[in-house]
């Protein structure tokens, strides 16, 4: 084999391994420490461990945690190599789960809750952007979509335990994903010593904003990406409660429900780059129409397409909007803004798990908060028109 027959061997293995260490990463921090936990709402208020109120706000805290997350680890990345950070937070999320098998105190729950969904943030950010640049330099750029399937590997697999431990006590449900959590966290370990350093720009040096026109175009990109965190959070979180406790429907129904999220979401990343970043305004009307489908509408067969579909969109959007800020910022902003889109992204989750929390209390019901949703989904499509706009407009320019 010649030495560049050789050159391209490996440069091949990096991208692979490139890919699978943003998987893993997303798997662990969303898949796993988000997406996993979702079905076990319902779960845990049956069980006992905690009352109603208590179980939504889990949920609620882990947006938080993400939002803190979101919000520290531009300044993290900068300080610390990104394989030290991501192997980090792997291990938190691995320890959110060994320490919430039994029940313990609530505050303590919602600490691990709080930092689990800290350190999928630094996951989401700082791994899929080092992932993403090795593609980039890898000339496998159209690559930089497939570790986002690691969001629906997470919910796949927690739809598929639900009925397995269906008449078993709790603790065996959440034995089996810290199960699962281990052998992705040894898939981090393996893959991050595979690629080496993973440095998306030096450490000391914080990326340029993008000219003024790009800049406004992104800006609205992360406003309308802000409007899919909020819009998503009563499917994301509450989609398995809402049917099964406030609708009716059985334990079995609501593991169909969110297993058809979970392949939705598998499928989404391969949707997404196959028909590429320009039509990421139908993808947010599509997820609009998805999440109003559950106001009125209660057949369970109706709620596993919602959530197949709102499965689908939401890896879709993530993978389109990166995409977009590649086109818009070019690779060398793509951590900043990615970083930005995803602190928009958690604060909007945030608020909307607060909100839906409240709302459904305050209503003694979660219709209110689904068409909540739908309606802010519905301004984040106007939102993402407007910013593509602004980026031909400003491309067009340019060139002239």
């Amino acid at each position: 084999m010649s030495s560049v027959d050789g050159s391209a061997a490996e440069l091949e293995k990096g991208n692979v391994a490139a890919v699978i260490y943003g998987w893993s990463a997303i798997f662990i921090g969303v898949g796993l420490g988000r997406f996993a936990f979702t079905p076990l709402i319902p779960v845990l208020i049956e069980a006992g461990w905690y009352d109603p109120a208590q179980a939504k706000m889990l949920g609620a805290y882990g947006l938080i945690g993400y939002l803190c997350g979101g919000v520290v680890t531009p300044f993290l990345a900068r300080q610390i190599p990104v394989r030290s950070l991501g192997i980090a937070s792997a291990l938190i999320v691995l320890a959110s789960f060994i320490f919430c098998i039994f029940p313990i105190a609530y505050p303590w729950a919602a600490l691990w809750r709080f930092l689990a969904g800290a350190a999928g943030a630094i996951l989401m950010i700082a791994c899929t952007s080092a992932a993403n640049a090795r593609l980039v330099r890898g000339g496998r750029a159209i690559w930089s979509g497939l570790p986002f399937v690691g969001v629906g590997s997470g919910a796949v697999i927690a739809a598929i335990l639900m009925p397995l431990f269906a008449d078993t006590p709790v603790e065996w449900q959440g034995l089996a994903i810290t199960v699962f959590c281990v052998l992705a966290v040894a898939i981090h370990l393996w893959t991050a010593a595979r690629l080496g350093t993973m440095e998306t720009r030096s450490r000391k040096q914080k990326a340029p904003r993008a000219a003024p026109g790009r800049h406004r175009a992104l800006l609205w990109a992360l406003l309308a990406y802000g409007c899919d965190g909020f819009g998503m959070t009563p499917h994301s979180v509450y989609l398995v409660d809402y049917a099964t406790r406030e609708v009716g429907l059985s334990n079995a129904s609501g593991a169909l429900i969110w297993a058809g999220f979970g392949v939705g979401a598998l499928l989404g990343p391969f949707l997404a780059i196959r028909i590429g970043s320009q039509r990421i305004g139908w993808a947010f009307a599509f997820k609009a129409l998805a999440i109003a489908l559950v106001v009125t509408i209660h057949d369970p067969w109706l709620f596993t397409l919602s959530s197949f579909c709102v499965g689908l969109a939401t890896p879709g959007i993530a993978v389109m909007l990166s995409g977009f800020i590649q086109a818009a910022g070019g690779a060398e902003r793509h951590i900043r803004y990615w970083a930005n889109a995803t602190t928009t992204f958690a604060f909007a989750q945030a608020i909307g798990g607060l909100a839906v929390s409240r709302v459904s209390q305050f209503a003694d019901s979660y219709q209110p908060a689904f068409a909540l949703g739908a309606a802010i989904m519905a301004f984040g499509f106007v939102a993402i028109l407007y910013a593509g706009r602004i980026l031909r407009d400003s491309t067009s320019q340019g060139s002239a």
